[in-house]
């Protein structure tokens, strides 16, 4: 529907401009913003008009020429740290938009430097948090008075015969007091936080197919969805009905050789930031067996099939009521999608007042210049497939 970048933004000698996203909705004014970070600055946006997004302030962030920013939400409060540079925990007031925000809190006491942060109720889970000088897990922190944030406990990681279960936690999912720990190499570990401050250890995934850097990840049903962050190993599907014991199911990947970031669930898709490959999409109605329903390509610069390096789709943001997407691009800013899942071929040419040819992804022509009453579905499959029309250059990416 809409981009916004600035060329002139900091830039990093990788190209990188741009990091996480993240959306808040204004009920008392019925409006919508996208948040968005930068080298140097957090960038706020009216995206109530998602065909023309208003930029409203960049407020500098604390640390400069920050590679990784994370942002959470509780109310109107938004909750930033960064992972680069002299950083800290900042809140900002965000009631005053769509005039301002109001930064009401800037301390280094409780983080000098965090990966990723999440809020489960009263509380803000920061993952990978140095706290005076100290690097620490999971540092958990009571946000019942948003403006005054404080320290409720620091999560230790059991010892097993041979030593720590795990030395890193790089990012957390959370549902029913029951904590998911995405540890790098140290695979995935849960617990259940009914008392926050007496943890209670369930279980682990340490050894799995297609095993690399623990990520982050997912929930859905009774299936989590988590991803390894390496060339070609995909996202994990695990049925975790019985957590103590969960078993694999399958993968699911946008190319073979792509680099996976982060996992999110909207209704019955699956999205996943896919870096060089943009934002892509699965049906997981039945979760045991993804269905590739869709996707956006927000880094088109690479070749095919190469893969090189961190660029492209950083972060998603989904639960803004209009339905849109908003989707962070290392090096190509904020993109704002509307998705169309439910889109068929039909409708899709009925839409087009012109004949349309239809391909297969792979290149294969099915149909040329055909109007909507004189196409025969019904022996194609399921799947997504590509209409062009005369004059027309953009891919129109539909599902039968």
């Amino acid at each position: 529907m809409s981009r916004w970048d600035n060329d002139s933004s900091p830039t990093t000698s990788q190209g990188i401009q741009y990091n996480e996203v993240t959306g808040w909705y204004q009920q008392s004014k019925n409006k919508e913003y996208a948040i968005l970070g930068g080298i140097d600055s957090i960038y706020f946006f009216d995206v109530t008009d998602a065909t023309s997004p208003k930029l409203i302030v960049a407020k500098p962030g604390y640390s400069k020429h920050c590679i990784n920013r994370d942002f959470a939400i509780k109310n109107q409060y938004l909750y930033c740290v960064a992972d680069q540079g002299k950083a800290a925990l900042e809140i900002y007031n965000m009631s005053y938009l769509p005039d301002s925000v109001s930064l009401v809190y800037s301390n280094d006491s409780l983080s000098q430097n965090c990966h990723t942060i999440c809020v489960y109720n009263d509380l803000l889970f920061m993952a990978s948090n140095k706290r005076s000088f100290i690097a620490h897990q999971l540092d958990i922190i009571d946000i019942s008075n948003p403006e005054k944030p404080h320290l409720s406990y620091s999560l230790n990681p059991p010892k097993s015969s041979s030593g720590f279960l795990f030395n890193y936690v790089h990012d957390v999912a959370i549902r029913k007091d029951t904590l998911y720990c995405f540890c790098g190499n140290d695979g995935v570990h849960v617990f259940d936080i009914t008392q926050i401050a007496k943890p209670k250890y369930l279980n682990g995934i340490t050894q799995y197919p297609g095993q690399g850097f623990c990520h982050s990840g997912t929930l859905y049903g009774n299936h989590l969805f988590f991803t390894d962050e390496n060339n070609g190993k995909g996202v994990k599907n695990y049925n975790i009905e019985d957590i103590y014991n969960p078993f694999y199911i399958n993968s699911v990947s946008s190319n073979v050789n792509a680099i996976p970031h982060d996992t999110y669930v909207k209704d019955s898709f699956l999205w996943l930031s896919s870096y060089q490959d943009g934002v892509t999409v699965w049906n997981i109605k039945n979760p045991d067996n993804p269905i590739l329903a869709a996707y956006y390509d927000t880094y088109p610069q690479n070749k095919p099939n190469e893969y090189l390096g961190f660029k492209g789709c950083w972060g998603l943001y989904m639960a803004l009521p209009s339905g849109i997407i908003l989707a962070s691009d290392l090096n190509n800013g904020l993109f704002i999608l509307q998705p169309h899942i439910n889109l068929n071929i039909q409708l899709a040419i009925y839409n087009q007042n012109k004949p349309v040819d239809v391909f297969t992804m792979d290149g294969k022509l099915i149909y040329k210049n055909k109007f909507k009453d004189n196409l025969n579905l019904l022996d194609l499959p399921n799947g997504i497939y590509i209409l062009k029309q005369e004059n027309y250059s953009e891919k129109y990416i539909t599902i039968k």
